[in-house]
């Protein structure tokens, strides 16, 4: 079954080189590959579909099958995020608003974490809250209703704020 999903990429069957791709990077069916994961990926985001680049730039930017490249990632993200996904806006956030990745830009930071936080997305919301940044009264509304599903350190520390009445800050 695998030599039938290449022959049907092969033939710009685009969703059997996705499926590689998913097969070899959780090891089911075939034993796990990073690196052909990310060949895969790679293939199938030729067909311009945004889920597939995004999946490209999440490989790239944890340096799944391939060096980390957050730079290149912050690329793909972008034009997944420009054709709708908002997962993609989702890491764009934390890129541009971390100085961690040294790539901040507060005018790209600010749409992409007010679409992801919007969408109750934890990566932006972490992102916005980790230096205390100011966000609105909808984006702390979404990190309380995140921090029940899963913690990120931001989502506790302002949680406790709140609870203790010091939510000044956090506005």
């Amino acid at each position: 079954s695998i030599r039938l999903l290449e022959e049907a990429g092969e033939h710009d069957v685009y969703e059997a080189y996705a499926l590689l791709s998913l097969l070899y990077s959780k090891g089911e069916v075939v034993v796990s590959d990073p690196f052909k994961a990310f060949n895969y990926i790679q293939n199938a985001s030729s067909s311009g579909d945004h889920n597939h680049i995004f999946t490209l730039g999440k490989y790239l930017f944890n340096g799944y099958g391939v060096s980390s490249n957050t730079s290149l990632a912050s690329e793909y993200f972008l034009e997944a995020a420009e054709n709708g996904n908002i997962e993609a806006s989702n890491y764009l956030c934390e890129i541009y608003k971390l100085e961690k990745h040294n790539m901040q830009s507060s005018e790209l930071a600010s749409k992409h974490c007010q679409i992801a936080v919007n969408h109750e997305l934890p990566r932006a919301i972490h992102a916005n809250n980790l230096y205390q940044i100011t966000v609105d009264e909808n984006s702390l509304l979404a990190l309380i209703k995140n921090a029940s599903k899963r913690w990120i350190p931001s989502h506790l520390a302002l949680v406790k704020g709140v609870m203790k009445g010091n939510f000044k800050k956090h506005r």
